[in-house]
């Protein structure tokens, strides 16, 4: 009689480890498959909807599902920029990214206007101070090299100061 309780036992926790395996398989979203509704889902709300999206809205959209290009595109500023949805001034981070989307569409060839425009931005930063640490178990020896300049040896002593000279833009 024992021996016949303990394999009812067992085969009541094998039958109900057996059926919560069974319904696990059965209830599991693979990765594949929540990447497939998010895009279908991000379809729906875009198909024919363009004209209502935000700027940034229709170069997310051009960048993940190829909708909204000519949106983008006309999106663009007789500059050939991009502003954001809360400004009317060109925007780099905005024009970077319209520019990504459109030469990820094979749209490339439209946006050189947009590239001389982000290149031409390019400004030196005013009273900008660098910080450069360098660590060292010990005394030390550093040569540093600037562009265009000649090079520049100094020590960093065991109390972590400099000696010598190590050129226009460091200091101990």
């Amino acid at each position: 009689m024992e021996k016949r309780l303990a394999f009812l036992g067992i085969l009541f926790v094998f039958a109900i480890a057996t059926l919560s395996l069974v319904s696990a398989a059965v209830n599991q979203t693979t990765e594949t498959d929540k990447v497939e509704a998010a895009y279908s889902c991000l379809n729906k709300k875009v198909q024919g909807n363009c004209a209502a999206l935000s700027t940034e809205e229709k170069i997310f959209s051009l960048l993940s599902i190829g909708q909204c290009r000519s949106e983008v595109l006309s999106g663009s500023t007789d500059d050939g920029c991009w502003s954001s949805s809360t400004s009317s001034s060109c925007k780099l981070k905005t024009t970077a990214e319209a520019i990504l989307a459109l030469k990820n569409s094979n749209a490339g060839t439209q946006v050189q206007e947009a590239e001389d425009w982000l290149l031409s931005q390019n400004r030196k930063p005013s009273e900008l101070t660098w910080y450069l640490q360098v660590e060292t178990p010990g005394a030390s020896t550093c040569t540093v090299a600037y562009s265009g300049l000649s090079s520049y040896s100094f020590n960093i002593l065991e109390d972590k100061t400099l000696s010598g000279n190590p050129g226009p833009g460091l200091s101990a």
